[in-house]
């Protein structure tokens, strides 16, 4: 007879016991009621019999044989590599009774359980796959924000570059709503400015793709692993200064943060393996990728990814359920801003000190330029940005901001007409300065001051002063008005 499904195990037990109990209790058991017993298992009568001379025999509850899962057992499990076959094959040499396999199976999954047996299998990594964990809870938007990065298995040639390389991605993840707060890449491994920089984009208080939602905010909790960039005193210092709490998880503990875990799969399966340059797909007979034959160059890259971020923030469903822009929508918990002046010293990304020449700023082979920049040719400032962000930096002098510098190509007609606006009140008040300076230069002179006019050989000569009754005029109507000014009023 061909062997029972495992769910009619516990109704065979069920039946060997109300057998057991009435032979028990009269001495026999009648042949109609193992009939009746098989009929309502369905279990035929000769195996109940079998499972009932088994119990009666002491090998057992379930009708198998005598066999215990005892140390000896579970320690050639664990030497087997938690192979059931050769731990079976093991025991058997070494003169231990062992069932079946299937029955010797059965009993060792019962009696040491299934995390046990892949730890055997796989070691800690699968021994935490077999592991059932809490779902994380998080009150509300903001309460934490989860930081992490990682590299992103696509060629791109950098700007300015002749050879591609694979860009790393820092993400910084609101934990309720999953909404992607901010973002930033970079060649090479990322430092802690430019994780300092992520969490600038991310306190940012600005609008949404939608236009109308606005996001960003000042969090309780910044959530990452122990990479020395999280663990610099440089974002310690940065996050204390603004109230934030810095939280390290433990080592090896992906899964208290595996909802940014799981979009950065869901990125590189969805977005990323649609572009030229994507490594992980198919291989050729030589074990090389057949698809990264091509890369993108850095600003085309930027642009296709920033459009996925938003299409995934309002069209992507977590859990087939909201949008991370609908579930941010639903959460009413105020937004705590943050100052942008506290931010630009805070978060930034700084960079050496660059000279202001007549075309602006010169930084990443652009021309950065302001209204501001004008009257600070020729002097040194800091400029301080985002690490993939070129539609603006932050300029400072001295210590202090000056402005907010804009690429010139992508100038407005209104930025422009500002720009020239300013300079011409620059050279206005630079002309009223001159003229001002000019009068008390002539006015200090105390005689001998002689009037000159260039003649049409160039030589310049002394201009004769005519007789003129109005000469010292202007003295002396303003010592006239000074005395009546000293003299006391009469009415």
């Amino acid at each position: 007879m061909a062997n029972k499904p495992k769910y009619m195990r516990p109704a065979a037990t069920r039946a060997v016991n109300v057998l057991v109990e009435h032979l028990e209790q009269h001495g026999a058991i009648p042949p109609q009621m193992l009939t009746d017993q098989a009929r309502l298992t369905g279990y035929s009568s000769r195996h109940l019999r079998r499972l009932l001379n088994a119990r009666l025999a002491g090998d057992g509850t379930n009708g198998t044989s005598g066999f215990e899962v005892t140390d000896d057992v579970v320690t050639a499990v664990f030497l087997a590599c938690g192979c059931m076959a050769r731990a079976h094959r093991l025991l058997a040499r070494a003169g231990t009774a062992v069932p079946s396999l299937s029955t010797f199976k059965r009993r060792v999954k019962a009696a040491i359980g299934t995390a046990q047996l892949e730890y055997a299998r796989g070691g800690s990594a699968a021994f935490r796959n077999a592991q059932a964990y809490l779902t994380s809870g998080y009150p509300h938007r903001l309460h934490s924000v989860l930081l992490d990065h990682t590299e992103l298995p696509i060629w791109v040639v950098p700007r300015g570059a002749k050879t591609a390389d694979k860009p790393w991605m820092t993400a910084v993840m609101d934990a309720k709503s999953r909404y992607l707060l901010g973002w930033a890449i970079t060649f090479g491994r990322p430092t802690a400015v430019e994780v300092r920089a992520s969490l600038m984009s991310a306190m940012t208080v600005r609008f949404a793709p939608d236009g109308v939602t606005l996001v960003g905010g000042k969090p309780l909790r910044a959530v990452w692993d122990r990479g020395l960039e999280f663990l610099a005193n440089l974002i310690t210092e940065s996050c204390l200064r603004l109230d934030v709490l810095p939280v390290a998880l433990p080592a090896y503990s992906p899964h208290l943060k595996g909802r940014l875990e799981r979009f950065w799969r869901f990125l590189k399966e969805d977005c990323l393996s649609v572009l030229p340059g994507y490594t992980e797909g198919p291989k050729d007979i030589r074990g090389n990728s057949a698809v990264a034959t091509a890369a993108l160059g850095e600003d085309e890259f930027l642009v296709r990814l920033a459009d996925w971020i938003d299409g995934y923030l309002t069209e992507h469903r977590v859990n087939g359920e909201l949008t991370p822009l609908q579930a941010w929508q639903q959460d009413g918990y105020p937004l705590d801003e943050v100052t942008p002046e506290q931010l630009w010293f805070d978060m930034l990304v700084a960079k050496d000190r660059c000279k202001v020449s007549k075309n602006g700023i010169r930084f990443d082979r652009i021309d950065w330029t302001a209204p501001e920049i004008t009257g600070v040719v020729s002097r040194m400032v800091e400029i301080r940005y985002l690490p993939h962000d070129r539609s603006f930096v932050e300029v400072f002098l001295d210590g202090d901001h000056l402005c907010t510098a804009h690429p010139q190509h992508g100038l407005t007609a209104d930025q422009e007409q500002d720009i020239i606006a300013r300079r011409k009140e620059q050279r206005l008040a630079a002309r009223n300065r001159f003229t001002t300076a000019n009068r008390q230069r002539r006015k200090n002179a105390t005689g001998g001051v002689h009037k000159l006019e260039v003649d049409k050989n160039g030589n310049r000569t002394v201009v004769e002063a005519a007789d003129d009754l109005l000469v010292g005029g202007e003295d002396a109507i303003a010592e006239i008005v000074g005395e009546h000014d000293s003299a006391p009023r009469l009415f």
